[in-house]
């Protein structure tokens, strides 16, 4: 069996327990009693128009008209046993070049979680279908529609424990199967089957201490490896709204065929969050952690990121920078770089009516791109700047009007060369 008849046989297998969990729920479950029982179902329905002079994101522009429709509902069922969640939006894109195909982006979150032994067992059933961006260091999603993303479709089963083994402590015991698949192929699909346990103990009113262990199975397209990871941290709340946290641990990777990282590797997030006055906070943290992304096997991401927030009596500030280096595991190579600076300034104009402007700029650095008499030719800087006015018609629909601009230069990376200018006009309603 070679390799993609592998990796559809263990999507095949998920379904399946997919299926049987959630008929063992409901069978356990069996119907909800009306006594009790909180749903909700809220339709929803968002219009926009959008003049765009740069649809493809390239230095040779594509400009035209962007209609997007985009209903959408909202399901809530809610019992003292069984909670099921749900949100989905269908999102289509006519575009007036009539050489440019139309485009439809499914959004979903749906969960249900079932207490089958009240307290004790649970089960959590989850499905995350989103277009994401295809690379870790630059969010695509914040210039486009579509340019430079995937969709992805991500299954998660979890039976777990949670076990209350004084007063004090908290005791989790769970199992997860996780299958992670892209559309057309676009990224490393994969199948996640994980086993983990942690505990937490409230050593007093203000400090925690959590430990646990998580032992990870990953079968993928590029190539399987099994992890192991160790950790443990406290966090403290000095006073309130305000706290200093931490956690370190040591993991462990065995690639199936290379010999990257079978040595144990260090991981961590720490960070303080700290409340000035009642109307200013700071945060900062650092964290190395490992993550899948849709072009790697995994990705050591290690990052730095400042945070100054204010609410004001009609008005919001949010200012943040952040420092980011990106590692492939399986390779043991460095392949990205970025320092970004994003901030954004809501003002409520009038009761019905508020102001946003937003702006980033963001270096990104292609490491695998040649450094050549002082011009880094894998660097691209991309600075872009928003202005939108959001006004309530009545108190579920809202019209608004956006103009967003974004300007990517780089010396080397020639497609990475564009302007963009997007004219919006979006009416929403909830029902």
């Amino acid at each position: 069996m070679d390799k993609k008849e592998l990796m559809n046989a263990w999507r095949r297998n998920v379904r399946h327990a997919c299926l049987c969990t959630t008929m063992v729920v409901l069978f356990l479950c069996g119907f909800p009693p009306a006594q009790g029982m909180d749903f909700t179902l809220k339709p929803s329905l968002e219009v926009r128009e959008e003049y765009n002079d740069n649809i493809y994101l390239e230095p040779n522009k594509t400009g035209g008209l962007i209609t997007y429709i985009s209903p959408g509902i909202s399901l809530g069922y809610n019992t003292s046993f069984l909670d099921l969640n749900a949100d989905y939006f269908f999102g289509y894109y006519y575009y007036g070049k009539q050489e440019m195909q139309d485009d439809i982006a499914h959004t979903l979150h749906a969960r249900a979680l079932a207490r089958v032994i009240k307290n004790i067992f649970f089960v959590e059933l989850r499905d995350d279908y989103v277009r994401v961006s295809q690379l870790l260091a630059v969010d695509y999603s914040r210039q486009s529609g579509f340019v430079n993303q995937v969709d992805q479709n991500t299954v998660t089963v979890n039976p777990f424990l949670q076990l209350k083994t004084s007063a004090t402590s908290t005791t989790r015991i769970g199992y997860l199967l996780q299958d992670t698949h892209y559309k057309d192929g676009a990224g490393v699909n994969r199948v996640d089957l994980v086993a983990y346990g942690d505990a937490s103990i409230d050593l007093s009113s203000r400090l925690t201490f959590t430990t646990g262990v998580r032992y990870t199975r990953d079968q993928n397209s590029l190539e399987d490896y099994n992890q192991f990871e160790v950790f443990a941290g406290p966090s403290y709340a000095y006073k309130p709204d305000s706290r200093i946290y931490g956690l370190a641990g040591e993991t462990r990777f065995d690639f199936a065929r290379s010999e990257a990282i079978r040595s144990w590797t260090p991981f961590w997030i720490a960070g303080i969050n700290h409340r000035l006055f009642s109307t200013i906070g700071v945060s900062f943290e650092s964290r190395r952690f490992f993550v899948q992304d849709p072009e790697h096997a995994v990705t050591s991401e290690d990052i730095m990121t400042a945070t100054i927030t204010g609410a004001f009596q009609r008005s919001t500030l949010s200012i943040s920078g952040s420092i980011a280096d990106f590692t492939d595991v399986q390779t043991n190579n460095e392949y990205a770089a970025s320092t970004l600076v994003l901030g954004s300034y809501l003002h409520k104009v009038t009761s019905l009516t508020n102001g946003i402007l937003s702006a980033s700029f963001q270096e990104v650095e292609d490491k695998g791109r040649v450094y050549f008499d002082g011009v880094r030719f894998g660097m691209t800087r991309i600075f872009t700047a928003g202005l939108r006015i959001d006004y309530k018609v009545t108190p579920k629909a809202t019209l608004s009007g956006e103009y967003a601009y974004a300007d990517s230069w780089s010396a080397g990376i020639l497609r990475n060369n564009y302007v963009n200018n997007r004219s919006m006009i979006t009416f929403r309603k909830v029902f």
